[in-house]
C-alpha cells in the first residue's frame, strides 16, 4: 500500500475553506449517491455505515501533472496532509472515485477552471504536530525540499512514514462536526486541555498546559469558578521547542463556551487585541447564540503581551474562519 504526502496548507484561505466543509465537517454522501461511481458508494457505505465521511480531492493539475499520481490512490493508502511547515493530519484511505460533478458540487473550480475530481475519502482520521524538518530527516530529504504536488513515496519511505505515525499517534480527529447538510450544528463538548506527552504528538505545549483554579477568562472577562478555567494553547502546530515551553503561548479560558470556540477557529483575537467572530458562526444557530450570549464580538482582550501578541497573529492567520461557509447544495 502507497504513501502518500497531500500539500494542503490551512494558511491558504480556499484550503482552509475546503477542509472546513469535508474533513473537520463530514460529507453526508448519501446526499450525493447520484454522482457517486457504483462502486465507490458501495465501499463508502460499508466503512461509513452512517453515511458520513471525510472526503478529500486532487486536481489534475497544469498539463494533468498530478492524474497518474492520483489513478494510483487506492484503498488502504495512508495520507499525510502537510502545510506550514508541518505533517498536520493523516487518514486511511476508505474509497477512491472519480467525479467531476460531486467535486464541483463539494469545492467548485479553482481559478484554472479545474476541480478536485480525483477524490478518495479517509478513515481513523488523527490530527499531527510533526515538524517537516523531522520528516525530511527522517526520509533523508535535503533540508531545502518541499511537498509541492501529490506526492507518493517509494517502499521504504513508506514503511518510515506509517512507522513514525505509529510512534507519534496524534488525536483521533473527534472533535470533526457532524455532515454538513445536518441543521443547526454545534461544535463538539468542550474539553479540558491537560499536559502534552512529550514525543506523542500532542498538540499543546507540555510545561504550561492544565487544570487551573479560579480566574478570569481572557475572551469573555467571565469570573469563574474552580473547574471552568483552563490552560489552552494558542500557537498548537509548527511549535518549536521552544515555543512549545513558551509560557507567552497559552491564555486561560472558559469552559462555558470560550475554549472550543477559539480551539475551533469560530474566534480569534485580531492585530488590535480585539475579538472577532467568523461569519461561520453567525450561521450555526447553535453557535450564534452562544456567541452573543458571551457578548464576544469586539471586546477587548483582557489581558495581553507582546510576546503573546505573536502567538495570537497565528492563531488569527491560521485557525480562524475568516470566510463564510461553503454550502453544499442538493441536487
Amino acid at each position: 500500500m502507497h504513501v502518500f504526502f497531500q500539500p494542503a496548507a490551512l494558511s491558504q484561505k480556499s484550503v482552509r475553506r475546503h477542509y472546513d466543509a469535508t474533513i473537520a465537517r463530514r460529507v453526508s454522501f448519501l446526499d450525493h449517491e447520484r454522482v457517486i461511481p457504483g462502486k465507490a458508494f458501495r465501499e463508502l457505505s460499508v466503512s461509513f455505515p452512517d453515511g458520513e465521511a471525510c472526503v478529500w480531492g486532487v486536481t489534475p493539475g497544469q498539463r494533468g501533472v498530478n492524474v497518474s499520481k492520483a489513478r494510483r490512490i487506492a484503498k488502504g493508502d495512508l495520507a499525510f496532509f502537510t502545510g506550514d511547515k508541518v505533517a498536520y493530519l493523516s487518514g486511511i484511505v476508505s474509497a477512491v472515485w472519480h467525479s467531476t460533478p460531486f467535486a464541483e458540487r463539494l469545492w467548485g473550480r479553482d481559478q484554472l477552471g479545474q476541480t478536485w475530481e480525483w477524490m478518495y475519502a479517509l478513515d481513523d482520521v488523527r490530527e499531527h504536530d510533526i515538524l517537516m524538518d523531522e520528516v525530511r530527516a527522517a526520509l533523508g530529504w535535503k533540508d531545502t525540499r518541499n511537498v509541492q504536488n501529490l506526492t507518493l513515496l517509494v517502499e521504504d519511505q513508506g514503511a518510515t512514514m506509517r512507522a513514525l505515525r505509529e510512534a507519534r499517534p496524534g488525536s483521533s480527529l473527534s472533535a470533526a462536526l457532524p455532515a454538513a447538510s445536518g441543521p443547526d450544528v454545534a461544535p463538539s463538548p468542550a474539553r479540558v486541555v491537560s499536559a502534552a506527552v512529550p514525543g506523542a504528538g500532542a498538540d499543546v505545549p507540555a510545561p504550561s498546559a492544565g487544570r487551573i483554579t479560579t480566574g478570569t477568562c481572557a475572551l469573555c472577562r467571565g469570573e469563574v469558578p474552580d473547574g471552568f478555567l483552563v490552560v489552552a494553547a494558542i500557537k498548537t502546530r509548527g511549535c518549536s521547542p521552544q515555543e512549545r515551553g513558551d509560557p507567552a503561548n497559552v491564555i486561560a479560558l472558559c469552559t462555558l463556551g470560550c475554549e472550543s470556540l477559539f480551539r475551533l477557529g469560530y474566534v480569534a483575537v485580531d492585530g488590535g487585541g480585539i475579538v472577532v467572530t467568523s461569519p461561520q458562526a453567525l450561521e450555526v444557530p447553535a453557535l450564534r447564540v452562544h456567541v452573543e450570549r458571551l457578548a464576544l464580538t469586539g471586546c477587548e482582550i483582557a489581558y495581553r503581551s507582546l510576546a503573546t501578541a505573536g502567538y495570537l497573529a497565528w492563531h488569527h492567520a491560521r485557525v480562524f474562519r475568516d470566510t463564510a461557509p461553503l454550502r453544499l447544495f442538493e441536487t
